[in-house]
């Protein structure tokens, strides 16, 4: 067996989906992993981008190479765990490819950004990594809010959380998953100007307010954890208790960031200043005032009420239960089904519905950022970009172009 083939067998990747994934068959994908053979030059920056090793420099190397270079990056060891699935690992693996053709296509348009890096080197040394975690968690936020620019008087921010991540140039995506137990991770890529944080959420049987607080959970994970951790993971109704030592420590500072940055106690004071709010004495339309202002879900608000002295832990339990989601949707189009949301005709020619979005590489499928897609569409339009090339970053045949996303393409 080839260095290479070694590889991407320890990543517990199959030959199928690596095949799907450079778009040719099973056969001929195992035929380039022979020990006398070699991948053909076009194959190494997507697989090395997916896989996390210098593939060309592998496959160059005699089959005696030192065993220890022929293991992949610490990420596919934690992906290993037996919680997750295959179609997870594939999934890593499309956002992975995703993220080297992201980078790109920022090349190509000159719109490389970087400035997550300054940020979270600004919010590291300004957090005493002796305190608790609770300590940490909420001067992290502070600092955060601040030197990413979101203070905005004291207001919620859910509508800037997402436009701020990918300015700052880190990777974020949402996409449903059904078979899957994971509900977000943080990982890093890897690009030629070294390692750029994905966050990733996902959105099956979830609500964007609920998408809000995983963003910002993983968030922070991405800032203190994932440069040595590799990657972070979390579970649908997973909590601290699951985990033990250094992990809860980092889960409970991941939550508590998560809260001080959607609902820090400033912003919860002029909500409450502004609706005529008694904590104790919350109705539906009131909380759904507060959940769409802040742009959370209510757990979150209940917690940070109740962390803030305002409410009891009975009165927190009551107000997660509270049911105001025909309120919460006469209010914010963000509690919308994509179904309700059309219905009301804003949006006259749906180009970015999810269907169109959508791509699939063997079991594993992802819906592209609305944003990702109108790069590409703007590159094919000025000629930046040929078909074939708009076709490979959008994971599709030519023939779908001109139907999906009204790109022509010639002598077809």
């Amino acid at each position: 067996m080839s260095t290479v083939a070694q590889v991407i067998k320890a990543t517990g990747l199959s030959s199928a989906f690596c095949a799907d994934l450079l778009g040719v068959s099973r056969q001929q994908f195992e035929s380039w992993l022979a020990p006398q053979a070699s991948l053909p030059r076009y194959a190494v920056p997507i697989l090395s981008a997916v896989v996390g090793a210098d593939l060309d420099v592998l496959q160059r190397s005699p089959e005696t190479t030192d065993a220890v270079r022929a293991l992949p990056p610490a990420i596919w060891y934690k992906l290993s765990d037996s919680s997750l699935t295959a179609t997870d690992r594939e999934l890593v693996g499309i956002i992975r490819k995703l993220a080297f053709h992201n980078q790109q296509l920022r090349t190509l348009r000159k719109k490389t950004a970087l400035g997550f890096r300054a940020v979270f080197r600004e919010v590291r040394n300004n957090v005493d990594l002796s305190a608790s975690p609770d300590s940490q968690g909420i001067l992290a936020a502070e600092w955060f809010r601040s030197s990413a620019q979101l203070q905005h008087g004291n207001a919620g921010i859910g509508d800037l959380l997402r436009p701020a991540l990918r300015r700052l140039g880190l990777l974020v995506l949402e996409s449903p998953v059904r078979n899957s137990r994971v509900e977000g991770c943080c990982f890093t890529t890897t690009i030629e100007q070294g390692p750029v944080p994905c966050i990733f959420a996902n959105t099956y049987r979830s609500t964007w307010f609920r998408r809000n607080a995983i963003l910002a959970h993983e968030l922070c994970h991405a800032i203190f954890d994932v440069e040595n951790d590799q990657v972070s993971i979390d579970f649908k109704g997973g909590g601290t208790e699951e985990f033990k030592g250094i992990e809860e420590f980092k889960e409970r500072r991941a939550r508590v960031f998560m809260q001080n940055i959607l609902a820090p106690r400033e912003v919860l004071v002029s909500a409450k200043n502004r609706f005529g709010i008694n904590w104790r004495s919350l109705n539906q339309m009131q909380m759904a005032k507060l959940v769409a202002d802040l742009g959370v879900e209510q757990k979150v608000i209940g917690d940070a009420a109740f962390d803030a002295g305002w409410i009891d832990a009975s009165e927190r339990d009551a107000m997660a239960g509270l049911n105001c989601e025909s309120e919460l949707k006469s209010i914010s189009s963000h509690a919308l089904s994509t179904e309700e949301f059309l219905a009301q005709g804003q949006i006259s020619n749906p180009l970015w519905a999810a269907k169109h979005r959508t791509a699939s590489v063997g079991s594993a499928t992802l819906r592209f950022p609305v944003g990702y897609v109108d790069e590409v569409v703007q590159a094919a339009h000025e000629n930046l970009i040929a078909p074939a090339k708009a076709a490979e970053l959008l994971m599709t045949d030519k023939r779908s172009l001109q139907g999906r996303f009204g790109i022509k393409v010639f002598g077809e």
